[in-house]
Protein backbone atom coordinates (compact mmCIF):
# COMPACT_ATOMS: atom_id res chain seq x y z
CA UNK A 1 0.00 0.00 0.00
CA UNK A 2 3.27 2.33 0.18
CA UNK A 3 4.72 1.84 -3.13
CA UNK A 4 3.53 3.91 -6.71
CA UNK A 5 3.33 1.47 -8.92
CA UNK A 6 2.50 3.29 -11.40
CA UNK A 7 5.96 5.56 -11.17
CA UNK A 8 7.79 6.74 -14.38
CA UNK A 9 10.83 4.79 -15.70
CA UNK A 10 12.97 4.52 -18.56
CA UNK A 11 14.92 1.65 -20.54
CA UNK A 12 18.79 1.94 -19.72
CA UNK A 13 19.29 2.61 -22.64
CA UNK A 14 17.03 5.27 -23.89
CA UNK A 15 18.32 8.70 -25.11
CA UNK A 16 19.64 11.11 -23.13
CA UNK A 17 17.30 14.05 -24.99
CA UNK A 18 14.49 12.01 -24.31
CA UNK A 19 15.09 11.51 -20.84
CA UNK A 20 15.55 15.13 -20.40
CA UNK A 21 12.40 16.01 -22.11
CA UNK A 22 10.41 13.63 -19.68
CA UNK A 23 12.12 15.44 -16.75
CA UNK A 24 10.68 19.15 -17.76
CA UNK A 25 7.57 17.90 -19.52
CA UNK A 26 6.45 15.95 -15.73
CA UNK A 27 8.68 18.38 -13.43
CA UNK A 28 10.09 15.12 -11.97
CA UNK A 29 12.84 14.98 -9.57
CA UNK A 30 13.96 11.94 -9.70
CA UNK A 31 14.10 9.05 -12.37
CA UNK A 32 14.02 5.03 -12.61
CA UNK A 33 16.63 3.34 -14.77
CA UNK A 34 15.56 -0.50 -15.71
CA UNK A 35 16.66 -3.16 -17.81
CA UNK A 36 15.39 -5.13 -20.58
CA UNK A 37 13.59 -7.45 -17.60
CA UNK A 38 12.04 -4.39 -15.62
CA UNK A 39 14.41 -4.87 -12.90
CA UNK A 40 16.15 -1.91 -11.13
CA UNK A 41 19.64 -1.36 -12.09
CA UNK A 42 19.95 2.80 -11.23
CA UNK A 43 18.16 6.14 -10.86
CA UNK A 44 18.84 9.07 -12.57
CA UNK A 45 18.19 12.44 -10.59
CA UNK A 46 17.86 16.02 -11.73
CA UNK A 47 21.22 16.77 -10.43
CA UNK A 48 22.64 14.21 -13.01
CA UNK A 49 21.34 15.86 -15.72
CA UNK A 50 22.64 19.19 -14.86
CA UNK A 51 25.13 20.63 -17.19
CA UNK A 52 23.65 19.13 -20.09
CA UNK A 53 23.11 21.86 -22.51
CA UNK A 54 19.92 20.49 -24.28
CA UNK A 55 17.55 22.76 -25.48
Amino acid sequence: PYVNQSAVSIQERFSLHRTYIIFRTLGLRHLTIVDCHNHVVGILTRKDLMGFAME
